[in-house]
């Protein structure tokens, strides 16, 4: 049921389904974890899809739109939601995002503001829910991965693909 959908949205709104890869479940060891999806194709950019599953704060799809660095009108409409009503806990939700390359290497960067108590491993495992990598915060910032000064804004890559392309997991 989930995959139709998802290619009923790519129907309607001719964008790319992501691809799999393999998840962060161990993000604070220094193990290699894949950079994400060779740029191996003259299709540079596009519009492609991140599933979040709704808790609060993150909760409504402005809010949920806000975090990924999308929009909130085609969060809003995708996912058949009013802009601000509350998503029930644990719902998957489907956020369009521009998926281009950076460097050799498709990713969607998002911007997020550090609040007190925030740590890299925080942000990946719980607030982005592991849509990105620890090492991916680390080669992408300047900060220390604890005590993050309160106020930093923190670029947030997201791994990302675009349809057609054969990607090659880096």
């Amino acid at each position: 049921m989930f995959l139709s959908s998802l290619k009923k949205i790519k129907e309607d709104h001719g964008a790319s389904l992501p691809q799999h890869y393999l998840p962060n479940l161990h993000s604070f060891i220094s193990i290699s974890t894949p950079k994400g999806y060779l740029c191996n194709s003259p299709k540079k950019s596009c519009t492609s899809f991140l599933v979040y599953r709704s808790k609060p704060p993150y909760n409504t799809p402005q809010t949920i739109a806000n975090l990924l660095g999308s929009e909130e009108s085609t969060v809003s409409s995708i996912n058949k939601i009013s802009s601000n009503k509350k998503i029930p806990t644990n719902k998957s939700v489907i956020v369009p995002v521009s998926c281009s390359c950076s460097g050799n290497i498709y990713q969607h960067n998002a911007f997020y503001t550090v609040n007190k108590e925030d740590t890299y491993f925080m942000l990946v495992n719980t607030t982005y829910q592991d849509l990105t990598t620890f090492q991916a915060l680390m080669g992408q910032n300047y900060y220390a991965s604890v005590n993050i000064a309160i106020g930093a804004q923190l670029t947030v890559p997201m791994l990302c693909a675009c349809q057609g392309v054969t990607s090659l997991l880096i």
